[in-house]
């Protein structure tokens, strides 16, 4: 049987309520292990919310895990960059060494096409500065460059095919 979210859990993130956080989480720590329907963890739900970096990193330290993955392969890493949270993205890369080239999505769809899909062009100089796989396509036969050339995002496009080919 599924869980219910708490409301009072959810408010706390969404206000930066770190003692109501931790004092919940600690009352009860099955939240630690909590999904919701799509198999988010706590922390892809914080982000999805735009919470706070002071809430993310408190949930970290309670414990929660930064290599999570949802029912669809989406991994902590891809909610950090869909929703735009592309400090804590390099922060999960740098601390945690996450690899942005790995994939667990059925589409094959990558961390790196995410972020060029979401125009963070910082976020892309640091994964081909990290020495992303740039070559990997996902299920439609796309790498990362052609989605940046699809979308017109011509920054991007030279910085992972600087020939322009």
């Amino acid at each position: 049987m599924q869980k219910e979210f708490s409301m009072q859990l959810l408010d706390a993130i969404r206000t930066d309520a770190l003692d109501v956080l931790a004092s919940h989480i600690q009352l009860d720590p099955s939240w630690l292990e909590y999904e919701d329907e799509q198999g988010a963890n706590l922390l892809s739900i914080a982000l999805k919310e735009r919470a706070s970096n002071e809430v993310l990193h408190q949930l970290i330290a309670l414990g929660l895990d930064v290599q999570h993955y949802d029912d669809e392969g989406v991994s902590v890493l891809e909610y950090a960059i869909t929703y735009g949270n592309t400090q804590f993205a390099q922060f999960l890369i740098d601390t945690y060494v996450i690899n942005p080239s790995v994939t667990m999505r059925r589409s094959g769809f990558t961390p790196l096409m995410a972020a060029v899909c979401y125009n963070h062009t910082e976020l892309v100089e640091h994964f081909v500065s990290l020495g992303v796989n740039m070559q990997a396509r996902d299920q439609s036969g796309f790498s990362a460059a052609d989605y940046a050339r699809r979308m017109h995002k011509k920054r991007i496009a030279k910085l992972l095919d600087p020939k322009g080919e």
